[in-house]
């Protein structure tokens, strides 16, 4: 993909899905006006790291990827109201992304999540976790959870 994507400076949304892309170039971090961005079902290994610079980010879909992590400067995007990161390799979900001030709707199934945080952790507007499918054994990352270990889902 071309270095020169990041030129579009007034883009607010961007489909990639489907295309079997291993990376993301770093000039999309400066796309200021970014809404949207679906870049599901490719074989990504990671985010850009200047995701911070996403300032009008609302809905963010980077499922069914090869992901490990997320970017921490992720919990800088304000304005992120859906998040979706399911079918990934995730082991755990930074805390300043669950903060998000906005974040509604958080789509989790389907990694490696062994803990979740306690309910203090996730921001005020959370309507929507879902976690299915991750080998949770405990919540809060202290005390056993009864919920059966690879079908977990909360609708908050």
């Amino acid at each position: 993909m071309p270095d020169s994507l990041g030129s579009l400076r007034t883009l607010e949304r961007l489909c990639l899905a489907r295309n079997k892309l291993r990376r993301l170039p770093e000039s999309l971090a400066a796309l200021s006006a970014l809404r949207e961005l679906d870049v599901r079902e490719n074989q990504l290994g990671r985010l850009p790291a200047g995701a911070v610079l996403w300032p009008a980010l609302e809905r963010l879909d980077v499922g069914l990827n090869q992901l490990e992590s997320l970017p921490s400067a992720l919990g800088d995007c304000a304005s992120l109201r859906k998040l979706i990161v399911s079918g990934n390799r995730l082991t755990q979900l930074d805390g300043s992304i669950l903060r998000l001030p906005v974040l509604e709707e958080l789509w989790a199934g389907d990694n490696r999540l062994a803990a979740i945080p306690t309910s203090e952790a996730w921001g005020a507007s959370l309507k929507t976790l879902c976690l299915h499918g991750n080998p949770i054994g405990k919540l809060g990352g202290t005390a056993d959870s009864d919920l059966p270990p690879d079908h977990v889902q909360f609708w908050l």
